[in-house]
């Protein structure tokens, strides 16, 4: 569940509401700590690494080297 909503955040960040836009930063937090890797995907195919890197929590994922 946490995937398919960061993929459609991720998708569709311009056009969402500031509120929407918190519940998926919170969302990202979250899924993190167990799907890091498919997270960063994501974020990487719809342009958006800068949404995931600005998520709490993301400086512990291995894979923040991408967010330099």
């Amino acid at each position: 569940m946490q995937i398919a909503l960061a993929d459609a955040g991720f998708g569709h960040w311009d056009t969402l509401a500031p509120e929407t836009r918190a519940a998926l930063r919170a969302n990202a937090a979250r899924a993190l700590r167990w799907q890091d890797a498919k997270l960063f995907e994501l974020a990487r195919r719809a342009g958006r690494l800068d949404v995931l890197c600005a998520a709490p929590g993301v400086q512990r994922s291995a894979l923040a080297r991408a967010c330099i």
